[in-house]
């Protein structure tokens, strides 16, 4: 039977008995239901206690919610660099598989006990599940939790440890440490350690069926073992005197140490997942070996994860070293190991190359892991050169856009190959005005210089030319493809108002208007203008005024007033614009303010009951009935309900109020005859209230609150339930309110 070891997922009637009781939403993580073990005598099913310097990388995950160390320790894992502890999926996931949010989880490191006053504690900024995990089948049981700030390394206390070179093979001795169960529920105080043998993968596929020995190790020993509480922690083995990484504690057989094999993910089957994920060991140089004079070339080594690398390159027409036991070191700005090293042109491995490109290759010395890229050999004597741009085009006004040409250099020799210049400069002439600027950094064949167009005028066409000595010192020269120096400008404007009229009495009715303008400019962005404003003017009077310093569209609100006064009339909204170069351009529109208020109103409308409940809805034709009088007859008798119903439309100066505002309506009714068992309803469909109750006689009034906005008609109904209802109505009367602009 499979089983996690993470100390959470052990099951047996005790802690399901202890699941019972925790309060609502409680995690196991929150509760300290173990029994911490004397250091005395304590070993991990056959183990040994073991001090923090003999797995330095040793981490401890915990529960953040926890009160402290111990009572939220539930997995092991290992410092794999000075930001990333690698562990089990199964460590990293709630009980439904879903990855637990770093803000969950504390990592402990340098400390041998997990005791309440651990203070190497460091938070989680992400928690990266291998994607294909699979919980079912215990499939890709890898996950990498990463720290938010890089930890200090301490030797023989906080270490990274490295993954495993060599493939641990069937009969070798590996090692297994944690913190977990070593009897019962017993959990030590201590670190423990356990020597187990790695077995045939055979053994494991019998105990456990879907075993998967290319991603996972086999192994165990009689009386040793991990157990609850060691998941995710490392299985390590001896390589050259060191211990590096080689499993991941995953799930072992039920009860512990039972003499039989546990499974451990295989981590070097992971390489690519893990360096998808932490980033990828690399090589880049920046530079170009001139054979023909005592050149230099940097040359940067990257990694995730802490390595002694070796530089090599094919340039002499066999592989040679041209550094070895380069230590890759810790680089807290850019989150990596990195080292970079100068490479001369003297370095024997260069010794009869041939102008050309090579492969430059850093090569692990542990692994023989190996990554490459390319270094040019040169003679320092240029076949072609190449002027690049950065634009076709540029505007020379002085704002911080295309003002400012970078001009790119670039040597190439008979094959191809990058050539390094002693030194070179570009320069750039319109009319009487030059520009210049000088290449530096020459020794990687490619350079950029930077040449100021201030005070330049435009231009259709013009060009950039370079001179310089390559590297043998020889003089050479190139020219940039055409460019062009164009004006910044205004090319159109425009200003609108989102109302024609404006009502600035403070009654909420159109008080203020909002004015619009647009720019286009030439440069096709926003540019800041030389010249720009909005105004509001009266009589050839500034009412207000605002600055405009960009082109940028946008508006401003105008309240309506002048000196804070309604004075009626027409005005007239101005908008100027200018920008650092040529075209002005002014634009206008108008705007009417009126000194009308909005006013309140009401309107009465009187109708029979006829014509206000004229048509019978329902089963019953005799439900709805008129006298002599046009007075509504209402009657049911258990054979359905039914509406007396009219459609009546709304006042033309009513329908005009919805303009200014909201309109509501008040009715008015004579009821008699009200002799049913049940009561009768009114209702106006398209009113904001519900229907109003008719229960006796005499005259009701009720406030059906606001109609639709828009109506121009109106349901109205009187409402008869399926039962004993009877009632008579002599007329209705509509009291409409509104508001009118007078």
């Amino acid at each position: 039977m499979k089983k996690f070891k993470n100390k959470f997922s052990v099951i047996s009637i005790c802690a399901l008995i202890f699941s019972l009781v925790l309060p609502s939403g409680a995690n196991a993580a929150e509760t300290n239901d173990v029994t911490i073990q004397s250091e005395v005598g304590a070993a991990v099913y056959g183990g040994t206690t073991a001090s923090i310097s003999e797995a330095p990388w040793q981490a401890a995950i915990t529960m953040k919610s926890a009160p402290n160390a111990k009572a939220g320790f539930f997995c092991g894992g290992s410092l794999i660099s000075n930001q990333w502890i690698i562990t089990a999926a199964h460590c990293a996931v709630d009980e439904y598989d879903i990855p637990y949010s770093p803000s969950e989880l504390l990592i402990h490191l340098g400390n041998r006990t997990l005791s309440s006053s651990v203070k190497a504690k460091y938070s989680v900024s992400s928690v990266r599940v291998h994607e294909s995990y699979d919980s079912s089948n215990v499939l890709n049981d890898i996950a990498l939790i990463k720290l938010t700030n890089p930890v200090t390394i301490a030797t023989g206390t906080i270490e990274p440890i490295g993954l495993s070179a060599l493939e641990a093979s069937v009969g070798e001795s590996v090692r297994v440490t944690g913190w977990g169960e070593v009897n019962g529920s017993i959990y030590p105080s201590g670190l423990q350690q356990g020597s187990l043998t790695i077995e045939d993968e055979s053994v494991c596929s019998y105990l456990y069926g879907g075993f998967y020995g290319y991603s996972q190790i086999c192994a165990g020993a009689d009386s040793t073992d991990a157990c609850s509480g060691d998941s995710g922690g490392p299985l390590t083995h001896n390589e050259s005197g060191k211990h590096t990484l080689v499993g991941i504690v995953s799930y072992g057989p039920i009860p512990c140490a039972d003499g039989n094999p546990g499974a451990y993910t295989r981590v070097g089957y992971f390489t690519d997942w893990l360096q998808s994920q932490m980033g990828d060991f690399a090589v880049t140089n920046s530079g170009v070996i001139n054979t023909s004079t005592d050149s230099t070339a940097k040359v940067t080594i990257t990694s995730p994860t802490p390595r002694t690398v070796e530089l090599l390159t094919n340039a002499g027409g066999t592989t040679l070293s041209i550094q070895s036991n380069i230590v890759l070191s810790w680089v807290p700005s850019s989150s990596r190991y990195e080292k970079t090293v100068s490479v001369q042109s003297t370095n024997p491995a260069f010794i009869g190359a041939v102008p050309g490109t090579y492969q430059l290759f850093a090569t692990d010395v542990r692994t023989a892991e190996t990554t490459e890229t390319a270094i040019s050999v040169s003679d320092g004597v240029h076949v072609t050169s190449q002027l690049t741009l950065d634009s076709s085009e540029y505007y020379p006004a002085v704002d911080g856009y295309k003002d400012v040409i970078e001009a790119t250099l670039s040597l190439f020799g008979a094959t191809g190959e990058a050539v390094p210049f002693l030194s070179g400069e570009a320069t750039i002439t319109v009319g009487s005005k030059t520009a210049t600027c000088g290449y530096s950094n020459v020794s990687s064949g490619v350079a950029t210089c930077k040449l100021n167009l201030k005070g330049f005028s435009t231009s259709d066409e013009t060009i950039v030319t370079a001179t310089f000595l390559d590297g043998a010192g020889n003089p050479g020269s190139a020219t940039s493809p055409i460019i062009a120096l164009l004006s910044t400008e205004i090319v159109a404007a425009s200003v609108s108002r989102d109302v024609g009229t404006v009502y600035p009495s403070d009654d909420g009715y159109r008080d203020t208007v909002r004015l619009s303008y647009d720019m286009t400019s030439s440069t096709g962005r926003s540019m800041p203008l030389t010249e720009g404003s909005l105004t509001v003017k009266f009589g050839g009077k500034t009412v207000q005024t605002w600055k405009i310093t960009k082109s940028a569209s946008s508006s401003k609100t105008w309240n309506g007033k002048k000196g804070g006064k309604v004075v009626p009339g027409t005005y007239t909204v101005i908008l100027v614009a200018k920008g650092s170069q040529g075209r002005k351009f002014t634009e206008a529109t108008s705007i009417v303010v009126s000194d009308k208020e909005i006013k309140t109103k009401t309107l009465t409308k009187n109708y029979s009951g006829r014509t206000a409940f004229g048509t019978n809805v329902s089963y019953d034709d005799t439900a709805c009935t008129y006298n002599s009088s046009n007075h509504l007859i209402g009657y049911t008798l258990y054979f359905g309900d039914a509406y007396c119903t009219s459609e009546l439309s709304v006042p033309a100066a009513v329908v005009k109020g919805y303009d200014f505002g909201s309109v509501s309506v008040k009715a008015s009714m004579s009821v008699y005859s009200n002799d049913g068992t049940h009561c009768g309803a009114f209702g106006i469909a398209e009113s904001a209230y519900e229907d109003k109750l008719i229960c006796d006689n005499g005259t009701k009034t009720f406030s059906m609150g606001g109609l639709e906005r828009g109506s121009t008609s109106i349901l109205t109904y009187i409402y008869l339930p399926d039962a004993f209802c009877m009632l008579s109505v002599k007329n209705l009367t509509l009291t409409y309110t509104y508001k009118t602009l007078g």
